[in-house]
């Protein structure tokens, strides 16, 4: 209850709620910047769900295939 009351009062204060995902992602704006390698480490080590799908992004992007961590692929 007190979760929802604070998220009430910073909507109603004009704060923009956003997730840690999306932040993340605001502040490198562009995977080309130099700062892409210094990004890619707490995406892949925090974010896991989020750094597989950048691993699997550029593996492709290279045309390797990525590995199934979940053994779903047959």
């Amino acid at each position: 209850m007190e979760f929802d009351a604070a998220i009430s009062r910073m909507t109603n204060a004009g704060a923009e709620l956003v997730t840690t995902f999306s932040l993340a992602c605001e502040l490198q704006e562009d995977w080309k910047k130099e700062s892409a390698n210094a990004m890619f480490t707490p995406f892949t080590s925090y974010m896991s769900e989020y750094g597989y799908v950048i691993n699997n992004y550029w593996n492709n992007a290279n045309q390797h295939s990525v590995e199934d961590p979940f053994g779903t692929v047959k």
